[in-house]
Formats: structure tokens, C-alpha cells, sequence
């Protein structure tokens, strides 16, 4: 178990102990949670003490390299953090406040200061029944317990479509 956390009875996820506990990840051999602040929690500006910091695993919000669709955050899961840097998988919205992996964006890099806010959420898995029909792989779901800005690209499917006719 991390230093840092501390168990609540209950079978979901694991939590920082330190203001407005923060969760740190989801694992299967972890068994605790607790209800976070409502609107997330504040990243740490890099080198503040006693600030919470992302962590391996933790759902961030964060600033776009460039913006998106007008967007300007993203959503996306920590990878790895590293001298300053963070190396995230973006995430995309499959549906209302359920966030899967995104499949059309590779892993992105940004500076640890680019990382707005901490995000609690619960982890499971679903099977692709139309790809993958003896259910062998599973996707990594996460269910966002709080609600992302508006300000946050949400994937392609929130792109705007323009559909042209062809000439007559």
C-alpha cells in the first residue's frame, strides 16, 4: 500500500491523504475510496510544497499543445512523470462523463505545469463485443466523478461536421 493513502471501506479506487484527498489510481488489488472535492483538485505548480502533485495514473486535465475544435484542455490519463514533464494518454468521451482512451491521438508530452487539475474518477473495463467477440481484451473506462471544464476537447465526435452537396 502507498505511504500516502489511506484505506476507506469500499471497493473502488484509493485516495491521497492531504487536502481535499485526491485519488491517486485504481488497481485491482486496491480496495478504497472516498468522494473528493466537487470540483476536483488543483495541481501543484511545479516545486510548491505541501501542494498535491500528479501522479502515474492520476486523470488531469491539462493544456493542449495547441487548442482543438476551440478547445483548449484536455482530459488525459498520466503515463509517466518525468524531469518536469508529463507524458499522458489522452482520453476521449464515449459517453455522458465516461471517458475512455483515444485511439486517434498518441501519447502527448507538456510540461508538469501544463496539468491544471486533478480529476477523481472510478476505473473498469468493458469488452468490445463487435471487435473482439470471445472477449479477450478489455477497454480501460474511467467515469469521471467530476465534471471536466467546458472548455475541455471531448474527442472527435465533438468536431463540427460540415456536409456539402455535390454540384448539380
Amino acid at each position: 500500500m502507498l505511504l500516502s493513502a489511506r484505506p476507506l471501506h469500499n471497493w473502488r479506487c484509493c485516495i491521497r491523504s492531504g487536502p481535499g484527498a485526491s485519488q491517486v489510481w485504481p488497481a485491482v488489488w486496491r480496495r478504497s475510496c472516498t468522494a473528493a472535492a466537487p470540483e476536483g483538485q488543483p495541481a501543484a505548480p511545479a516545486g510548491v510544497a505541501g501542494a498535491v502533485e500528479p501522479q502515474w495514473n492520476d486523470i488531469v486535465e491539462y493544456l493542449l499543445p495547441r487548442p482543438l475544435a476551440g478547445a483548449r484542455l484536455g482530459v488525459g490519463r498520466i503515463d509517466r512523470v518525468e524531469d518536469g514533464r508529463v507524458t499522458l494518454a489522452p482520453l476521449e468521451e464515449d459517453e455522458e462523463e465516461v471517458w475512455v482512451e483515444s485511439h486517434d491521438v498518441s501519447a502527448v508530452e507538456v510540461p508538469e505545469g501544463s496539468v491544471v487539475r486533478i480529476l477523481s474518477y472510478d476505473f473498469s473495463q468493458r469488452q468490445d463485443k463487435e471487435g473482439n467477440p470471445h472477449g479477450e481484451h478489455a477497454h480501460d473506462v474511467y467515469t469521471l466523478l467530476d465534471h471536466p471544464s467546458a472548455d475541455v476537447y471531448r474527442g472527435p465526435r465533438t468536431l463540427t461536421v460540415v456536409v456539402r452537396r455535390a454540384a448539380a
